[in-house]
């Protein structure tokens, strides 16, 4: 079935779903790839995406934002900060790794990135904590910042930080803002009580799944958003056993390639069909 007819068959098939997450009624989207939308409305109105990943699959690869070609330069357009990635958004990422033969088959946006201040709209960015593309150092902000990693042997993590002594290991890496879920146990605070977009990455406890979950939100009437706990939760239901929160609110975007019409199609919903250009994005691609 085309990706697009499979899509369509999702959204009619929303009021099936109710609360859990069933796999088996997921559409294969290819690669290895489960994708189920779903509407919820406990605990609250919800427009949630899922996309599972089998990464046993050998042809499976990761990649993510390059440094721009002017890295290391002062930012012309913010005082005291340095180029380090481009903004652009998920979709043009998408499109610029495709131009560079890479079958990406997937993306969504990761690490949050300063400056984000008024009027939003600088031209470049610098990525928090630690960022590695294809075993390039982006950036190297020390200290305790959670991060998703890619290693060179291909094995997947959520580690509490990345130590400089692994930084040749590494393939791909990027930091969230932190981990909600650790090793089945929900260690999001209850005292989180507010709802936004949100983005997340999850692994299942033998690290054969990679999770991707996006949660509309700010759209009262469509969708609310999520609190950290009910992101986690989400990834429980989904069977992740450990998860991270990554860059959400209206950073939050999830494609899928459809090689029918050449497009990047999006997955989740933004108001006014706006689109952000943000500073850290990864892909999945495949090699033959």
């Amino acid at each position: 079935m085309k990706l697009f007819s499979m899509l369509l068959a999702a959204m009619l098939a929303l009021s099936l779903f109710g609360d859990a997450i069933d796999w088996s009624k997921a559409d294969d989207v290819g690669n290895g790839m489960l994708f189920l939308r779903l509407a919820l409305q406990k605990p609250c109105t919800q427009k949630v995406c899922i996309l599972r990943i089998d990464v046993s699959n050998p042809k499976l690869r990761f990649t993510a934002t390059r440094r721009d070609p002017l890295w290391g330069r002062p930012m012309p357009d913010r005082q005291g900060m340095t180029i380090r990635t481009k903004r652009v958004t998920t979709a043009d990422f998408m499109m610029e790794c495709r131009s560079r033969r890479l079958d990406l088959v997937a993306a969504f946006n990761a690490a949050p990135w300063v400056p984000w201040e008024k009027p939003f709209n600088h031209r470049y960015g610098d990525p928090s904590g630690v960022n590695i593309t294809d075993g390039i150092v982006i950036t190297d902000h020390r200290g305790k910042s959670p991060a998703f990693v890619v290693y060179k042997n291909r094995a997947l993590d959520i580690v509490d930080e990345v130590p400089v002594s692994d930084y040749g290991k590494i393939k791909v890496a990027a930091s969230g803002f932190s981990i909600v879920l650790r090793k089945d146990s929900v260690i999001a605070p209850d005292s989180d009580m507010t709802r936004h977009p949100r983005m997340g990455y999850g692994l299942s406890a033998d690290k054969k799944y990679f999770y991707v979950i996006t949660v509309d939100g700010r759209e009262p009437g469509w969708s609310d958003g999520a609190t950290l706990k009910e992101l986690a939760l989400l990834f429980v239901d989904a069977g992740a056993a450990d998860a991270i929160n990554m860059d959400g609110g209206g950073s939050t975007t999830l494609c899928l390639y459809d090689a029918n019409k050449e497009i990047p199609v999006m997955m989740n919903h933004h108001k006014g069909n706006g689109r952000r250009n943000v500073a850290s994005n990864i892909g999945v691609y495949v090699v033959k």
